[in-house]
């Protein structure tokens, strides 16, 4: 890192913004899945279109406000880890590298379900999506995908754990690092 000077962001705030970011993606989320529910087009587009918004919201904030809106409530930012400004903004390569895990883990365990859902002519609402997301969980192919996402997860908490500057496998991979603003 260079020598200027930052505090990086404590686990409780990383975590604290997770929280109020998942929050503000499983509200309208909830509200969908309620409305639309009982007409299969509707639902299956539409809840692979939320997934599609949830990814560009991080990629998005990220890009142009250096952080998400849970960030941005608890006073923290993304920056690159080998900037000498700090209010620079984070090139979209690396903005998409901090998304990768994330993608990896949620293709497999939503949109795969979703794509099953539309192979299944009975349609009774979010009551079939359910069921074809726990088959899909119960196969080898999608225990092999929960597995995976268990570990990637696993290795995320270990590596901001083990890391002096709190920073996760996905700030490693894309070299950014979490501070205070």
């Amino acid at each position: 890192m260079s020598d200027f000077y930052y505090y990086e962001a404590g686990y409780g705030k990383r975590i604290g913004a997770y929280l109020i970011d998942s929050i503000i993606i499983l509200l309208p989320t909830l509200i969908f899945c309620f409305y639309f529910s009982s007409n299969q087009n509707v639902f299956l587009i539409g809840f692979v279109l939320l997934q599609i918004l949830c990814r560009l919201y991080f990629i998005l904030m990220n890009r142009f406000y250096n952080g998400t809106i849970g960030k941005k409530l608890l006073k923290i930012k993304i920056i690159n880890y080998h900037s000498e400004e700090i209010n620079e903004k984070i090139p979209w390569k690396n903005v998409i590298l901090r998304q990768i895990l994330d993608i990896i883990c949620v293709i497999p365990q939503i949109v795969i379900p979703v794509i099953s859902v539309l192979l299944i002519n009975n349609w009774q609402g979010y009551q079939t999506f359910s069921y074809a997301l726990k088959y899909y969980k119960s196969s080898p192919m999608g225990k092999l995908f929960m597995f995976l996402s268990i570990i990637i997860t696993i290795l995320e908490i270990i590596t901001m754990l083990k890391n002096e500057e709190n920073r996760s496998l996905h700030d490693l991979i894309a070299k950014t690092i979490v501070v205070e603003e």
